[in-house]
């Protein structure tokens, strides 16, 4: 429960999303990164995060939408919370619980 509350304060930012695929839980954040060059590559390439790295192409979102492929997708945090609330069963007393 924790977690998910950790999620819920992410997803309450604008342009931050939150999915789950068969890989696990991730956050899909919808603004251009600050590194990126008109041409569309990377700014920092040969210092890129470690994050960036390890990223692959090779399930890409522009070939099949994150909304579409995702087991679940959560904009904001009224999507998520009401997710947490079916999901667990005394998600509304987790703060006496924490």
């Amino acid at each position: 429960m924790r977690d998910f509350d950790h999620l819920l304060w992410q997803v309450s930012h604008r342009s931050v999303h939150v999915f789950k695929d068969a890989d696990g839980w991730f956050l899909r954040i919808m603004s251009d990164c600050e590194h990126l060059r008109t041409d569309g590559r990377c700014g920092i390439y040969a210092t890129r995060p470690q994050v960036c790295r390890e990223h692959s192409n090779d399930f890409c979102e522009q070939d099949e939408s994150i909304e579409n492929g995702a087991e679940y997708y959560f904009q904001d945090y009224a999507q998520l919370n009401a997710y947490c609330a079916k999901r667990f069963r005394n998600w509304d007393k987790r703060f006496e619980m924490m």
